[in-house]
């Protein structure tokens, strides 16, 4: 009888563990590349909420004192600051009357940007009170509320003022505008108007 012998190879050819390090390699950067698709998708939700609750937030506030003012005291509209008065009980009478019956006003208050440019503040006096962080950068070069050449400077076909006072009949329509940048340089721009 011959003895038969038997060759027994064990493991993987070089061959076959190319192929799987090629398919490994494939399914890794597939993966990565969804998760930074997921992790940026998040991010730009989490700047687009952020950019909108800035807005919405200043926009109640500004409505509130609004409601409050008294028309004939509001001035600086059409424009990005305005100016205006609220009824106080100056005399302590108990009531925005005086004693002859004429109405008391407040101290001027102002509702515009800070000098930083890009906050809006609310100015009563000697206090301020943020309403706002990261206002659009005021496009209107020359002043003449017009897109004019040159001034689109977000590139959106718009002019984008940041904070903007417009009579609507006899109300004031009141735009604010916010933006914040996303991981690769792109302005995410939210725009509440009431």
């Amino acid at each position: 009888m011959s003895r038969v012998r038997q060759h027994i190879t064990a493991g993987f050819t070089l061959m076959e563990v190319m192929v799987s390090v090629a398919i490994l390699a494939v399914l890794t950067g597939t993966l990565l590349g969804l998760s930074v698709g997921m992790g940026d998708t998040a991010k730009m939700i989490d700047i687009n909420v952020t950019c909108n609750d800035e807005a919405r937030r200043a926009i109640i506030v500004i409505s509130r004192e609004l409601r409050q003012a008294s028309l004939k005291s509001i001035t600086g509209v059409p424009g990005s600051a305005l100016l205006y008065q609220v009824a106080a009980d100056n005399d302590n009478n108990g009531v925005a009357l005086s004693t002859a019956m004429v109405p008391e006003l407040s101290t001027v208050r102002k509702i515009g940007r800070a000098a930083s440019g890009t906050s809006l503040l609310l100015t009563n006096g000697a206090s301020q009170q943020v309403l706002a962080t990261n206002l659009i950068a005021d496009e209107d070069l020359n002043g003449n509320d017009k897109l004019d050449s040159g001034e689109d400077a977000n590139m959106n076909g718009a002019l984008d003022h940041g904070i903007w006072f417009s009579w609507v009949g006899n109300a004031i329509k009141v735009t604010v505008q916010t933006q914040s940048l996303t991981r690769r340089g792109l302005p995410v721009l939210a725009t509440i108007s009431e």
